[in-house]
């Protein structure tokens, strides 16, 4: 019987021994598998990342084409913005120089109606005014009233400027200035010789 559980030792220990050498290898296959999924999924992932690198790459070229498309479309619309300015700020100045025309053509007429100035006297007083063939009026609202001429009888432009400082300071036209504003504000009478 000892025989027999020696020999049943011994086939035992070989089993056990079988079993280890499986076991090993076992675990040696489970290690190659292992290093093979690592080196799967690494490969899997280094697509994948190559995929997303295609992708930014993509993405980066489409943006910056649409940059390039939104640069173009901004000088576009920067120089339709400039000629629309200059096409307005000619309408300005066209609309502006007819609303100062209609301002300097009311105040003209203001002023003859106010009996303040006489063409007549104005040129017989002032030879070299009628040999320039300007306009009197004219003649007397842009150099005049600045070299002292009268422009009647009834208004001495020395002697408004005189009378009211605050318009010789601001060098305002003296007659422009009691037709619009001094004769309503009672300013000392303009009349002298």
């Amino acid at each position: 019987m000892e025989k027999q559980k020696v020999q049943e030792i011994k086939e035992l220990q070989n089993k056990l021994k079988k079993q280890e050498e499986l076991s090993r290898d076992y675990f040696t296959e489970l290690k190659k598998l292992e290093e093979q999924l690592t080196k799967e999924q690494a490969k899997a992932g280094q697509e994948q990342i190559s995929r997303l690198e295609s992708k930014l790459r993509q993405k980066e070229l489409a943006l910056s084409r649409e940059k390039n498309r939104a640069r173009q479309e901004r000088t576009v619309l920067v120089n339709k913005l400039d000629k629309l300015q200059k096409r307005y700020e000619v309408k300005v100045n066209f609309f502006t120089k007819r609303a100062i025309k209609r301002k300097k053509k009311k105040l003209f007429e203001s002023i003859k109606e106010s009996g303040f100035f006489d063409a007549q006297y104005y040129i017989e007083h002032n030879p070299d005014v009628k040999q320039s063939d300007m306009d009197p009026l004219t003649h007397y609202m842009n150099h005049g009233w600045k070299e002292g001429l009268n422009p009647s009888a009834k208004f001495n432009t020395n002697k408004y400027l005189e009378q009211n400082p605050d318009v010789s300071m601001d060098y305002i036209n003296p007659l422009e200035h009691y037709v619009l504003y001094g004769q309503h504000e009672n300013r000392p009478d303009p009349k002298g010789a």
